[in-house]
């Protein structure tokens, strides 16, 4: 993750000071980059720190509680005629990723990883974190925009793969191309 000190600190939800303390400590490995940013590891900010587990269980509990509250309030506010409920939007559609002339490292069919988790309500970062710990396998290509840096894609199969991992994942979503290499 790329990000000012500020912008961490906000992510994480302590002050700047504390950001400074952790990378000053050696808690967090870092790599200072121009104009101000920070470059960290992601899984920083979503490991828990030893014997910090309860505290998360508590405050999950408490933003369960909160969306129970809220959603109990959309209910009553639905029956009482004041508002309407919308249908939930659907998430973006992958789109194919551009043809074999133009790009001959990439087989068709291919979507890039960012995009196709996104398509299945599935947050970009969990998706990198599971191709990261090798629960995933991607193709990852020379970027054409951007020399020295690698663009990673799903193929039909890989595709596939991601699918049968995330459908029990809470915030999955088929999409209309489900199921993709059909």
């Amino acid at each position: 993750m790329r990000a000012t000190i500020t912008q961490l600190a906000a992510y994480v939800g302590v002050s700047e000071r504390t950001i400074h303390r952790y990378l000053a400590g050696g808690k967090w490995a870092h790599t200072r980059l121009p104009g101000g940013l920070i470059e960290i590891d992601d899984s920083l900010l979503t490991q828990p720190e030893e014997g910090q587990e309860g505290l998360l269980l508590a405050t999950l509990k408490r933003i369960e509680q909160k969306l129970d509250s809220l959603s109990a309030s959309v209910s009553q506010l639905s029956q009482s005629g004041t508002i309407q409920p919308q249908a939930r939007p659907s998430p973006a559609r992958a789109a194919p990723v551009s043809g074999p002339a133009q790009r001959p490292d990439i087989p068709a069919g291919a979507v890039q990883v960012f995009t196709f988790a996104r398509a299945h309500g599935i947050p970009p970062g969990t998706a990198k974190d599971q191709v990261k710990a090798g629960r995933l396998q991607d193709l990852a290509v020379e970027s054409v925009s951007r020399p020295g840096e690698q663009e990673h894609y799903f193929t039909i199969e890989q595709q596939q793969a991601a699918l049968q991992l995330w459908r029990y994942h809470p915030r999955f979503q088929a999409c209309a191309d489900c199921p993709h290499g059909a």
